[in-house]
């Protein structure tokens, strides 16, 4: 059997002349280089993906819904009662408009799931802003702003109601997406005029990563944050998806690469393929080798590209040359997440276009003329 299989990759990777024929690694190279780039591309968007979608779960309650006259009880959430709604907040002639979360247990949410991220914090009772907009408006936490409501604004009267004392308790940094400049979060219980009267909303926080029931959802109206960011967050998958394609055009080169190689040795070895039936070989047999011949190329190609993965993903734990190099922008660090998953998808998927690929030399092998090459 040894001897049948040395003789196989010689006649395939040997020339006629018993040279060896450094081209016919092409395919091998290629499905190494593409193993390379799927995985590194896919596990680093994946481990930038999580860092993204943990800050915004620390940022947005999981749940939010349409406060009903019955109390939502769940020990596995955190529950909130409050509104969401546009406010004008300004200080001397600068103005913002930001949407402010007003919950009750306020100090609760602050403490739990906000405090991590402050930059500055006061004593004093008031509302959490974001670094952005504190530069933006000249705000240091302790400092006084204004807060308008012009939703509330009395059509009769052109009043709109106005606070003019609010104390700025926190400025907090999330550094993603616009949160630092457009979001704040405000105590219920404090005696503002801008504050709505009744609370319609319920605001959940999950404490184990469980989901509400079917019946509270409909009951409540319950959307998740990752809802209502479904745009951000298809728009990295899509982008995940671009990039990684790249991985698998390289491997599909390798594929059509591999019909060339093919048509080519078969050309070279015509009449040794000849004699090789006349001596009783079968086209059967020949077709296996090829597709054998495919098959392996895919494996080894997948398992060199894969250890060679890992041992760049062991030196980046180490000195952080990614994202140093890559991604020194980025506002936040990440740590390269591995799924073995991965490593059987693109198996599979090398191994089909490898075969694919073997297809066409293949149906030319079962065409020879035997009598017609050993003419010539």
């Amino acid at each position: 059997m040894i001897k049948i299989l040395q003789y196989i990759y010689q006649f395939l990777y040997y020339s006629s002349k018993n040279r060896f024929n450094l081209i016919s690694f092409f395919p091998f190279f290629s499905v190494v280089s593409g193993t390379i780039i799927i995985l590194l591309t896919i596990s680093v968007m994946d481990s930038i993906e999580d860092v993204i979608i943990n800050k915004m779960d620390s940022f947005n309650f999981t749940y939010s819904g349409k406060l009903t006259q019955e109390p939502f009880v769940d020990s596995d959430f955190d529950i909130y009662n409050g509104n969401s709604k546009k406010y004008l907040i300004f200080k001397g002639d600068d103005y913002r408009i930001i949407n402010i979360k007003s919950i009750n247990n306020f100090d609760q949410f602050k403490n739990k799931y906000i405090g991590e991220f402050l930059l500055e914090k006061s004593e004093q009772p008031g509302i959490l802003i974001g670094m952005g907009l504190a530069k933006d408006l000249n705000l240091k936490a302790g400092e006084k702003a204004y807060l308008a409501s012009p939703l509330d604004i009395n059509l009769v009267t052109g009043i709109m109601p106005v606070d003019s004392n609010v104390n700025i308790s926190g400025i907090f940094n999330y550094d993603i997406m616009d949160y630092d400049y457009n979001y704040a979060f405000l105590s219920n219980e404090l005696a503002l005029k801008v504050l709505p009267a009744n609370n319609d909303k319920i605001f959940l926080k999950s404490n184990n990563g469980n989901l509400p029931s079917s019946q509270d959802i409909l009951k409540y109206k319950l959307l998740s944050f990752r809802d209502e960011n479904s745009e951000f967050i298809k728009a990295m998958n899509t982008e995940k998806l671009i990039y990684s394609i790249f991985g698998y055009v390289v491997i599909l080169i390798a594929s059509a690469s591999s019909i060339s190689l093919m048509f080519l040795f078969i050309v070279r070895k015509k009449k040794q393929l000849s004699i090789l039936k006349t001596l009783g070989f079968k086209r059967k047999m020949i077709s296996k080798i090829l597709i054998f011949n495919s098959l392996i190329v895919s494996f080894a190609g997948v398992t060199v590209g894969f250890l060679i993965y890992l041992v760049i993903v062991l030196l980046n734990f180490k000195y952080h040359f990614i994202q140093n190099t890559f991604f020194s922008n980025l506002p936040f660090d990440f740590e390269i997440d591995f799924s073995f998953v991965y490593f059987i998808q693109i198996l599979l998927i090398s191994s089909i276009l490898m075969v694919l690929g073997s297809l066409y030399p293949i149906v030319k092998i079962l065409k020879i003329n035997l009598s017609t090459s050993l003419r010539e």
